[in-house]
């Protein structure tokens, strides 16, 4: 039970916490409580509401044999399968997500599982089934039961390619700098090369790529990081004319 008090430490309220298949209400699950369900269950016996809704297993609104035998199956394995619930998984490079488990029944427990990349150097994975992208390319990543047997197992796909806020535009050589948003997720160590540097010039400026227009042409720019993809925008430049008269 769980009470709830005031500021001025009053009881407002108190709750049932029911943990399914804790038939002794120790807070734990084991081959006690199913000595005491099957007992309970040759004997007839009355079940408070709360003992009901801890033993309904299998969610049909009644307590039954097949609640005892579940009972008893996640209690020796934790579960009666176990799939990932993305078959493809893609992340960003440097990126951090997790993958998530489907526990059937969903009493089931996923604890004891060991986590596995098929391909370190692409992902690594952490004992809660945390991945991270190393590289671009893509891995195996599974989910493996005490005994060595695969549970699940996923394809985890690197992307490691640099987003720009645009891929092409225009500079003007009397006109302001042009500054164009980068999206990675590690910008130590970015860099830009012009392919004609007689037209602009380029530099990084934390997350931007600020482009000076020298000459009119067009021309390329390369954006490099370590471990990413080259990302190209290209560059068309221009005069602006500004014709002021007097008044």
């Amino acid at each position: 039970k769980t009470i709830l008090y005031n500021k001025n430490n009053n009881a407002i309220a108190s709750y049932i916490n029911i943990i399914k298949g804790d038939f002794d209400e120790n807070g734990t699950i084991d081959n006690n409580d199913l000595e005491k369900i099957g007992k309970c269950l040759v004997e007839n016996c009355k079940l408070e509401d709360y003992q009901l809704k801890s033993l309904d297993v299998s969610k049909d609104n009644e307590v039954h044999m097949n609640d005892l035998i579940l009972l008893d199956k996640a209690i020796t394995t934790g579960y009666t399968n176990i799939t990932l619930t993305e078959s493809t998984k893609t992340i960003r490079l440097n990126e951090r997500k997790r993958l998530l488990l489907k526990i059937e029944p969903e009493y089931g427990i996923d604890q004891n599982i060991t986590w596995i990349s098929l391909d370190e150097n692409i992902v690594t994975v952490d004992n809660v089934g945390r991945i991270f992208g190393n590289n671009g390319g893509e891995t195996i990543v599974q989910a493996i039961a005490p005994d060595g047997t695969k549970l699940a197992e996923t394809k985890v796909i690197v992307d490691n390619s640099i987003i720009l806020e645009s891929y092409e535009g225009e500079a003007y050589t009397n006109g302001y700098d042009k500054k164009i948003h980068i999206d990675i997720l590690n910008y130590e160590n970015l860099s830009c090369l012009v392919s004609n540097p007689n037209i602009a010039n380029c530099t990084i400026e934390g997350e931007y790529l600020i482009i000076k227009a020298l000459n009119m042409s067009n021309t390329t720019i390369t954006i490099n990081a370590p471990k990413y993809k080259p990302a190209t925008y290209k560059l068309s430049t221009g005069f602006i004319s500004m014709n002021v008269s007097p008044r």
